[in-house]
């Protein structure tokens, strides 16, 4: 009778093995894997090797830390104010996560709480990103290779505990809302030179009064909110030749030529999107060789676009994309000669310069 009776209560369920249902959880979102493994013993034992989910109550919580156990990566906004303590009374181990992304809304004494626990409970952890609106100290971990941090407010206190972590090699700083509460400096110096093996920084719409690098590191900007990218902060980075990289957003109603910081940047990559005019069809702007000696990559798009490119550039991948435009090459064959990659999008386009060297690409094979 009891066997008859575990027939009928088993019947409907599929019976596969732990590894089938682990691989099925991997198509799944964390939300929907929350959901379906509570059906039975077997999907509520399967340990998912990443983890993204946002937690409302303690039962999510529960639900994590049952689970996290052998996650490589974890990614968790916390919305209840009560979560921390539970966490750190009940939490399992992290011994298998390499990779932590956390969202923080709580009191300062819960957030440098919970935070402190977690990275203590993971050893192999190797790149931390914290998103939270008030300035957050890190803590120190060992081993940490990268930090991305996004925050309304950097301190020196906080500053001072991201150039503690002497094992760092990338590090992104990000404001969390750009176009808020701009006062002309988000945050002090930032002195980075102690970092050693540091090779790479991104500033993204954070106002730096002043930056230093480690010699070997490499500056890359990125922000939609101009008076950051005003600021004489980066001519450093830039006489250095360590500004290698900007993406910039410019809101600008029309442009007769390029902001000053692209001309001085001497940048390797340059992403630009103009959003109404740069240049003219009878006045284009000039990339002039001079200052770009050192592009290689140029993306550049708006509404209306005119520009010359000279024969000195050393372009290799080339992106123009405008209702209105216009490129003037002044030597197409050697211009199609270095180029690699070439992709020109528009509505209307005067000239044909970039048919020429489009030809002399296709000749080339």
């Amino acid at each position: 009778m009891c066997a008859r009776r575990a027939e009928i209560a088993n019947r409907g369920q599929l019976d596969l093995p732990l590894e089938i249902w682990q691989r099925i959880a991997k198509h799944m979102s964390t939300e929907e894997w929350v959901a379906a493994s509570r059906t039975c013993r077997t999907t509520y034992a399967v340990q998912p090797e990443e983890i993204d989910l946002e937690i409302h109550n303690k039962t999510h919580m529960s639900w994590v830390v049952n689970h996290w156990g052998r996650a490589r990566r974890l990614h968790l906004y916390w919305a209840a104010r009560s979560v921390p303590r539970y966490v750190a009374e009940c939490g399992a181990g992290l011994a298998c996560v390499k990779r932590m992304h956390l969202g923080l809304d709580h009191t300062p004494s819960d957030e440098k709480k919970i935070l402190r626990w977690l990275v203590d409970q993971a050893p192999q952890l190797r790149l931390l990103s914290i998103s939270q609106y008030r300035a957050v100290a890190v803590p120190l971990v060992q081993n940490l290779s990268h930090l991305l941090v996004t925050s309304d407010a950097f301190t020196k206190k906080n500053l001072a505990s991201i150039e503690q972590l002497s094992s760092l090699r990338t590090l992104w700083l990000g404001k969390l809302n750009p176009a808020e509460n701009y006062d002309g400096a988000d945050c002090p110096v930032i002195n980075l030179a102690g970092l050693l093996h540091l090779t790479s920084v991104a500033v993204d719409c954070v106002a730096v009064p002043e930056i230093i690098l480690p010699e070997p590191c490499s500056l890359h900007l990125f922000g939609s909110h101009e008076p950051v990218l005003y600021l004489n902060s980066w001519d450093a980075a830039a006489e250095h030749g360590q500004l290698r990289s900007i993406d910039l957003i410019h809101h600008h109603a029309e442009e007769d030529d390029l902001p000053i910081l692209l001309k001085e940047s001497k940048c390797t990559f340059l992403n630009y999107c103009s959003f109404e005019r740069l240049g003219e069809s009878h006045r284009p702007v000039l990339f002039e060789a001079a200052r770009f000696q050192c592009l290689t990559h140029l993306k550049i798009s708006g509404m209306s676009l005119h520009i010359t490119l000279p024969q000195a550039l050393n372009l290799k991948v080339l992106h123009a994309k405008a209702d209105d435009l216009s490129i003037k090459v002044e030597c197409p064959t050697a211009l199609a000669q270095g180029l690699q990659e070439l992709k020109v999008v528009y509505e209307k386009l005067e000239g044909c310069d970039i048919f020429d060297v489009v030809a002399v690409m296709t000749g080339m094979g």
